[in-house]
Formats: C-alpha cells, sequence, structure tokens
C-alpha cells in the first residue's frame, strides 16, 4: 500500500534544508529516536507541536523501563528530575479486592536502588527528553506543523529519492525538509498513520474522562505512591499520584455500552461516572476537583509499520491499552528499534526489506502481547461484572500466531522447570549439542543495526528465536558444551558475551536442555 504524497494543502514551501533523518513528534517516542540517531552520527530534525500543559497527562513508568531509560543514556535525567517515585499499584480488580502489587528490581540491579518506578507528568518528562535529544545534537522545530508528506514510490527505495515535508513553523514562511529517511511519531494524530494504515482495534473503544484532583491531607490508601485501578459495572477508573497530595483520576467508558449520566457540564459528566466505582470515588469524597478533560482511549494497530522511506514509531503506529501502564514504555522501546531499523537502511539499503520487516513483526509482536494482557484483564473483570462493557473486550480473539515468545511462558514450563532442578541438584554437566534442532536466518539486532543470522526452530516460535531474556541462544549452546560445570558456563558465557543475571543464565541453559538442543552424553 502507498500513501499519498499530499497530506494537506497545495502551497509551495519555500526554504529547503537537508538531513539525514526528519522526526514529526517530540513525545517519548520521537525524542528517543532523535536522540539515538544523533549520537549514531546522523543529521536529525525533530518537528514538533506544542503540548498543552493543561491536558497533561500522569503516567507511570515501572521500573523495567530503568534498562530503556540508560540504553537511550537518559536515566540519570530522569533519577534526578524530582518524579514522583511509586512502589507499585494497589488494584480493586475483579475479585481482587484491594491487592497491594509491589514492583521488584530489575533482574541484575540493586534492590534499593532499582524497586521503584516513576508517576511522571507527561509535558515535563516529554520536556526532558527533548532536551536530552538536542544536547545530542538533534534540531529542535518548536511549533512545528507538518503539512504535507512526500514519499518516493516504493520502487525507488533503493536508490537517491528523498523523501520531503513541508512544514510551517508559526509566524514565518513555511518550508520544507529534504529527509533520506521519515520517522512518523507523531502518536494519535498520525501524520502518516491515518494515510491507509491504522486498523481500530474492535471491542476496545474508549474514552477517557480524566480529572485533576488535591487533598492537602493526602490520600487514605495502603501506599500513597501506588497506582490505583478499579473496575466497576460498565467501565473501569485509574489514579496516578504525581505528588503527595495531587492525584490524576481517569475513568475508562465506552459510549455505545456504558450507561453514562451525562450532565449539563462536563465536570458533572465525570463525577457522576467516578461515583460508580466505589473505592476511587469514595477516595475522591473530600479532596478538591481542579480541572477535568475528555479524550479518546481507543487502541489501534498498523497495517504496515514501515515503507519506503518512513517508519511508525511509538503511538502513531499502535496505542495500546492505558490499563497496561506501560505505555511509556512501549514508545521508548518502539523508539530504540525504529531507530536501529532506520540507522540499517540508511547504512545498508539492501537490508531495507529485511530491516521493515523485523521492525514491522516486532510492533505487532508487542501490540498482540499488550493486547492478549488486556483481553485476559476483561474477562476476570466480566466474572464480576457480566455487563456488555467487560462482554464485547472479553470476546475479543488475539493473533497468536504472530504473537511474541513469551519469556515468563517458556521458564514456567514443566519440563523447563524440571530440567532447572535437575542442574541445581547436579552441577556437573556434559553436554553436547544435538543435530536435530535446525536452524533458520533470522533478523537480529547487532552493534545498532539489523542483520540476519542463525536462529533455533523450535515450535511456539515461528520465525526461530535467538534471544530469551537477553542471553544469546546460540552461542550459550556453544559455550555449554566447553565446561563440564555450571558456575564454568555461567562465567564463560559472561566473560566472552556480556554480563546476564543468574537467573535469566540459568532459565536460558533449562530451556535448551528441555528443548532438546543440548543433550548429556
Amino acid at each position: 500500500m502507498t500513501i499519498p504524497n499530499d497530506l494537506s494543502d497545495d502551497s509551495q514551501p519555500a526554504r529547503v534544508t537537508d538531513v539525514d533523518v526528519a522526526v514529526i513528534g517530540g513525545g517519548p517516542a520521537g525524542a528517543a529516536a532523535a536522540r539515538l540517531l544523533a549520537l549514531w552520527g546522523h543529521s536529525v530534525r525533530v518537528l514538533t507541536r506544542p503540548a498543552d500543559a493543561a491536558r497533561g497527562a500522569a503516567e507511570s513508568l515501572p521500573p523495567s523501563t530503568r534498562k530503556l531509560l540508560s540504553t537511550i543514556g537518559v536515566l540519570d535525567r530522569v533519577e534526578h528530575a524530582d518524579f514522583f517515585r511509586t512502589t507499585g499499584n494497589t488494584v480493586w480488580w475483579g475479585e481482587r479486592l484491594g491487592d497491594v502489587e509491589t514492583f521488584d528490581a530489575p533482574p541484575g540491579e540493586d534492590v534499593d536502588a532499582a524497586s521503584r518506578g516513576y508517576q511522571v507528568f507527561r509535558p515535563a518528562f516529554d520536556r526532558l527528553l527533548l532536551t536530552a535529544a538536542a544536547d545530542a545534537g538533534a534540531e529542535i522545530v518548536e511549533h512545528a506543523y507538518a503539512q504535507r508528506v512526500h514519499l518516493p514510490a516504493a520502487d525507488s527505495a533503493a536508490g537517491n529519492a528523498a523523501a520531503s515535508i513541508d512544514y510551517q513553523v508559526e509566524q514565518q514562511p513555511p518550508a520544507t525538509l529534504r529527509c533520506r529517511f521519515v520517522l512518523d511519531a507523531s502518536g494519535r494524530a498520525g501524520v502518516i498513520a491515518r494515510h491507509g494504515y491504522r486498523v481500530h482495534q474492535s471491542g476496545f473503544r474508549t474514552q477517557a474522562f480524566i480529572g485533576v484532583w488535591h487533598s492537602e491531607s493526602g490520600w487514605d490508601v495502603p501506599d500513597g505512591t501506588h497506582t490505583l485501578v478499579e473496575t466497576y459495572g460498565d467501565g473501569w477508573a485509574w489514579s496516578v499520584p504525581l505528588s503527595a497530595t495531587l492525584r490524576q483520576v481517569g475513568v475508562a467508558v465506552d459510549g455505545a455500552t456504558t450507561r453514562i449520566a451525562r450532565g449539563p457540564t462536563l465536570h458533572e459528566t465525570y463525577r457522576a461516572e467516578l461515583g460508580k466505582a466505589r473505592h476511587l470515588g469514595a477516595l475522591m469524597s473530600g479532596a478538591t476537583l481542579d480541572r477535568v478533560w475528555a479524550c479518546d482511549a481507543s487502541l489501534f494497530r498498523a497495517r504496515e509499520y514501515g515503507g519506503s522511506r518512513f517508519l511508525l514509531v511509538g503511538d502513531a503506529g499502535s496505542c495500546i491499552d492505558p490499563l497496561s501502564s506501560f505505555g511509556i514504555k512501549k514508545a521508548l522501546a518502539s523508539a530504540w528499534v525504529g531507530a536501529i531499523a532506520a540507522q540499517t537502511c540508511l547504512k545498508h539499503p539492501d537490508r531495507q526489506p529485511f530491516a521493515l520487516e523485523f521492525f514491522s513483526n516486532w510492533e505487532r509482536d508487542v501490540y498482540n502481547s499488550n493486547l492478549r494482557r488486556s483481553v485476559g484483564f476483561a474477562r476476570e473483570a466480566y466474572d464480576r461484572h457480566p455487563h456488555p462493557f467487560w462482554a464485547e473486550r472479553a470476546a475479543v480473539d488475539v493473533d497468536a500466531a504472530s504473537a511474541t515468545v513469551d519469556e515468563e511462558d517458556w521458564f514456567r514450563a514443566a519440563d523447563v522447570r524440571a530440567a532447572l532442578e535437575n542442574l541445581k541438584r547436579n552441577v556437573t554437566v556434559a553436554f553436547t549439542r544435538s543435530e536435530r534442532i535446525g536452524l533458520v536466518p533470522r533478523p537480529v539486532i547487532r552493534d545498532n543495526e539489523i542483520l540476519i543470522e542463525d536462529a533455533f526452530a523450535l515450535q511456539g516460535a515461528s520465525r526461530g528465536i535467538r534471544f530469551l531474556a537477553g542471553v544469546d541462544l546460540l552461542r550459550l549452546s556453544e559455550v555449554a558444551c566447553l565446561y563440564d560445570q555450571v558456575p564454568d558456563i555461567f562465567d564463560a558465557y559472561c566473560r566472552t558475551h556480556g554480563d546476564v543475571p543468574l537467573p535469566n543464565f540459568l532459565g536460558t541453559l533449562s530451556l535448551l536442555v528441555a528443548k532438546g538442543i543440548l543433550q548429556r552424553h
């Protein structure tokens, strides 16, 4: 599929600038991708529109986001930005009534330093990332409105044809940005994505009403740093704290199924809907409501996430359920993989087909994995609230064929657990690698580029599997045959292929044994 060359009016820009990469949108995905590409030596210009601070959302970053923040090079900035730190979530979901879920530290990190997440105010967080992108050498153009995007035909992608963006900055003449690659990171606006690429998810039409609340006395909850989540008959509610006295509280509804009590003002409609949530409604009863706004929170994905000279990155490509609390984490991960795919296309045009395929497959897998989680939550809620709102979500089918490999599911499998217990009892081993397990070519990330390498062909990994839990399975299978003590295998692997947490090493070694890749002799 191709998108129209003309996305807006027919005005002819006067000034032309050439860069390697143009990024449309300065949110987390756009800013993070711009920073990485600039650090890797590419000329980058970001076209960003001003954020409305009055509608700025509060969002959660779980501790597992720390690795991505470190990879992007902004972890220290986030640590010192004075964002409200959180220890987890408290949920009233389905039959779970007030469950306290405490974060674990990411594998390999100190518990005291890394077991807290961040509650961030998006305008402040986005500004931090944009500043980091500028410090890396990316040029940030504020108040820039993309008017038309011109993309070369697919058959010219390997040649020298450039993409271009006609844009205008407030109170300045029109301009054109000519580039070798475009990243559409414009979120729901979808400057490129909305032209034939976007597919809305059936069953998950969602509108959100969000209010900002103050309580000088704090909040009567088990842990004031927690994100709170609650289901009710025909919707669900959540609350994210930004300080000990300030919280945002949202309700997620569907106009087609939710019995919304429409009031004469948005404030009154919001209060009536929030009142359906027993715990969060009561929690706000003594607090002061500052302001309310409404926004679309429906789920969508893309048919394709890239094409001739462009990628759809972050929420421009797909939007996952806000219930997951992984929205920013997903955007940052999309930025990292997208930047690597773009760099591969720029440096090695012959690799563009499989770089685009790698990025699209990654995006599909992430979307399906999150959708599967949301459907599971909906089914849990439906057991307690048999209402059409939950029934519609619970009935959604997820494409299992393209699902990402779930490392937790693999490690929990009975044969893998049995192999792990055997390793714990017998640290002396003698392995050979089976010749029955076939290898298939698979795109992998190596040194910030995508290239083709061998991967194991295993049931449950339709496209082959090379890495799991940060461990290179192929290299581990080779190292394991050189030593007869499990601790020696661990030391040798870390020495030659980089440090990995011991639980990840033991899990993947057990997997290789359970799947017959490694055999004792």
